[in-house]
């Protein structure tokens, strides 16, 4: 089969969702796995898929890939949006102060005691309260609560994209997450960090004289993979061409029941008795005795 024929062969079978990629791809030298989604019309799994089924195919090949991180919001850091401990604190304290007993303060409603005395400690140390004599704390006026504010302000940034890559943060921002996120052996954390990484792929020469068959056949990924009676019904089959069947897919494999290994070794051990030359009993006695004792693992003497 030549190679001519061989793509030929391909583009007929071609899944629409691969359809999809050859289109929206076109005769590109070489793009990048993670902009495919927004390209497709696919989601990130999809288009996983299709990559594989096309190197599979010998289609496409991989020319290089990149590492990122990305940053995303733990469950403690969901329940931040409303205002980290250190700003839950500073509005107690200026509604209820500006001095407050420490053991006052650090039972907000809101927050259990080690996330309190956490924020407490945090709020010392960027000098925005102070001692205020025995088991008491005051609110230092004019103090800056920026640093406070924008951790608050990248919580809600971060949960608005669901997943931002690290390296779009600035440096500012990228030391609150580095201070505050997950680590191992840390039980609490408000943000994780974690890696992934993207190929960028590049068709080989199959690859181009497939899509370049697909075009000729007018293959399109909207293509009726199953005729249903509302299309029947509103004839909108019409206007969408039909999907070929690939009749070289082998068939689903069909799992029947099986034995139990243990039916088995009795079966087998049954038979072996009555070519011997042994009877098989049955009888009011012999059937309780099997049952309480041998099925119950009772030997008798």
């Amino acid at each position: 089969m030549s190679d001519r024929e061989r793509a030929s062969k391909i583009a007929q079978t071609l899944h629409p969702m691969e359809v999809a990629l050859l289109q929206a791809v076109g005769d590109a030298d070489g793009f990048w796995e993670d902009e495919l989604a927004g390209k497709t019309g696919l989601d990130q799994a999809q288009v996983r898929t299709v990559i594989e089924w096309q190197k599979a195919k010998g289609c496409l090949e991989v020319a290089d890939t990149r590492t990122s991180q990305w940053v995303e919001l733990t469950d403690a850091g969901k329940n931040y949006l409303e205002g980290t401990p250190e700003i839950l604190l500073l509005e107690k304290l200026r509604k209820e102060g500006p001095e407050l007993e420490i053991r006052q303060l650090t039972s907000h409603p809101g927050l259990d005691q080690r996330e309190a005395g956490t924020a407490l400690g945090n709020l010392r140390k960027l000098g925005l309260v102070r001692q205020a004599g025995e088991g008491r704390v005051a609110l230092v006026e004019g103090a800056d609560t920026s640093p406070v504010e924008a951790a608050h302000e990248l919580i809600k940034k971060v949960h608005e994209a669901g997943r931002i890559d690290l390296g779009s943060l600035g440096e500012g921002e990228r030391k609150i997450v580095e201070a505050s996120s997950r680590k191992r052996g840390k039980s609490r954390g408000i943000f994780r960090i974690g890696e992934s990484t993207t190929r960028m792929l590049r068709w080989t020469e199959l690859g181009r004289q497939v899509a370049r068959a697909a075009e000729e056949l007018g293959r399109r990924p909207d293509e009726i993979n199953q005729l249903t009676p509302e299309m029947l019904a509103d004839g909108s089959w019409r206007d969408r061409p039909f999907r070929r069947y690939n009749l070289t897919i082998p068939p689903p494999r069909r799992t029947a029941g099986r034995l139990h290994p243990y039916r088995q070794f009795l079966d087998s051990v049954r038979r072996k008795m009555l070519a011997l030359g042994f009877e098989e009993m049955s009888g009011e006695l012999v059937e309780p005795e099997f049952w309480l004792m041998d099925a119950l693992f009772m030997p008798q003497f």
